[in-house]
C-alpha cells in the first residue's frame, strides 16, 4: 500500500502532526479559511480505484 503514497508513508511520527497544528496556530496561516488540512503524505490526492487497490493489498 505505501507505493501509491506520495511521500511512501503515512503520517505516524507526532512531529508530521505537530508541524501541521504549528502552521495552523502561526501568523503565517492568517488567511486560511474554510480549509481541510490534510497530513496523510498525499493519501487522499490518489484516485478512488488506486485507493481501493491499495487498500486490497
Amino acid at each position: 500500500m505505501k507505493t501509491v503514497i506520495y511521500h511512501n508513508r503515512f503520517a505516524t511520527e507526532v512531529d508530521d502532526v505537530i508541524n501541521s497544528v504549528m502552521f495552523l496556530l502561526s501568523d503565517v496561516s492568517a488567511m486560511t479559511t474554510g480549509s481541510t488540512l490534510a497530513v496523510d503524505g498525499g493519501f487522499t490526492n490518489i484516485t478512488r480505484v488506486n485507493r481501493l487497490t491499495a487498500l486490497m493489498d
